[in-house]
């Protein structure tokens, strides 16, 4: 039996994003750090997709669940662009799409040093709609 999460209000309220968002399906790895018992950590990286993109944000497909407010490290490669995008995302909200069979996460990206946000932001607002392309 598949579990059904119960919705998040957040994910399906009333439209109140200014920056638009854009269809889109990207390849994106996901970095997990995962700690164990002894205090020790190790990463597992997770390969899944975008369903839309913005400047501030991501919706992912994920074959599993992520808590809400967790980080994470994420690489995106975009079609038709020869770089790769270094981000740091917190899941906003995480819930279940039995159409799919996986999970859509809304992702907030960081704007921290170290990281592609600047170039990622510049760059998606060039961007099209899958549709559209």
């Amino acid at each position: 039996m598949v579990p059904v999460l119960p919705e998040d209000s957040s994910s399906r309220s009333t439209e109140r994003r200014t920056i638009p968002r854009r269809s889109r399906t990207e390849p994106v790895s996901v970095q997990l750090r995962e700690l164990a018992e002894d205090g020790s950590s190790d990463y597992r990286i997770l390969d899944t997709r975008t369903i839309e993109v913005s400047e501030q944000g991501l919706r992912l497909w994920m074959d599993q669940k992520i808590e809400k407010g967790r980080l994470f490290d994420i690489c995106v490669e975009l079609r038709h662009h020869p770089q790769r995008f270094l981000l740091v995302g917190e899941a906003r909200w995480c819930r279940w799409d039995p159409n799919s069979r996986g999970y859509e996460v809304g992702v907030a990206i960081q704007d921290s040093e170290e990281t592609d946000y600047q170039v990622w932001a510049e760059m998606v607002q060039h961007l099209q709609d899958d549709r559209r392309e």
